[in-house]
């Protein structure tokens, strides 16, 4: 992933995280090099795997991933899948090093629901041609539902919710989730740690890269909160569930350091 990648992905997501720009806000978070932004790197992943899957499951898919080290700018990576029994196992690794960035897997689970609910919001119709149209067009590799409806939960997340969950979960601590025009020391930055998503199957298919019901509404709900310290980090995780006309078809579950 290059540096273009890294700005189209900040463009989208909102996510303009020093730490994907600035080589000494990196060294401030403890990294060598500039990074590239989690979700970014994981774009190539659900790509890679959802070749694997199928609309007419009669179950919900489960799409599960660590983040072990940084992927690093500029660094070539390869990703490597292998099928296990109900499912499929993937490994994200740089290809000189062989170390591995992302592990996960995919296979089907049963649904998941948000039992304690922070907020609520929407996303017109309008809203979501436009933003499937943009991120289609910044990455045409990813055209599956899943993984465009995910992404822009993600933007909303960043641009109007993650302030307030990460101020929860440390009430001494510094965030920065934006570039500002001085260093600061006293500044804490913040990286993500895991990813769960629970889909619908039907999920799997490409309507958004041909056309969405102008009277489809899509809602969102914002919960389940989780924070806790280890190691002396603070650490947080949050769930964020889709529904479409009432129904719920998606729920993604992040989690975040605060380093």
């Amino acid at each position: 992933m290059g540096h273009q990648d890294l700005a189209n992905w900040a463009q989208f997501s909102n996510d303009h995280n020093p730490i994907h720009f600035d080589l000494a806000a990196a060294k401030k978070a403890n990294l060598d090099t500039i990074v590239a932004h989690g979700k970014l790197a994981l774009l190539s992943v659900k790509a890679g795997v959802n070749h694997q899957l199928s609309s007419e499951n009669d179950q919900w898919y489960h799409f599960r991933a660590t983040f072990r080290s940084p992927v690093k700018c500029d660094i070539p990576v390869t990703l490597n899948l292998q099928q296990k029994r109900g499912g499929t196992r993937f490994n994200l690794l740089e290809v000189a090093s062989q170390s591995s960035c992302i592990k996960g897997s995919i296979n089907t689970a049963d649904v998941h629901t948000i039992d304690q609910v922070i907020t609520t919001g929407h996303l017109t119709s309008n809203e979501v041609q436009q933003r499937s149209t943009l991120f289609l067009k910044l990455f045409p590799y990813c055209t599956a539902d899943w993984i465009t409806l995910e992404s822009m939960l993600f933007s909303r997340l960043v641009e109007r919710h993650l302030d307030d969950v990460l101020e929860s979960s440390s009430s001494t601590k510094i965030i920065k989730l934006n570039p500002g025009s001085e260093a600061d020391d006293g500044i804490n930055y913040v990286m993500q740690t895991s990813q769960e998503t629970f889909f619908d199957p039907t999920l799997v298919s490409h309507s958004l890269a041909r056309s969405w019901p102008d009277n489809a509404e899509l809602t969102y709900q914002l919960g389940n909160p989780i924070c806790y310290t280890s190691d002396g980090s603070d650490l947080c995780s949050v769930d964020i569930g889709l529904s479409i006309n009432g129904e719920l078809r998606m729920l993604t579950r992040y989690g975040f350091i605060i380093i």
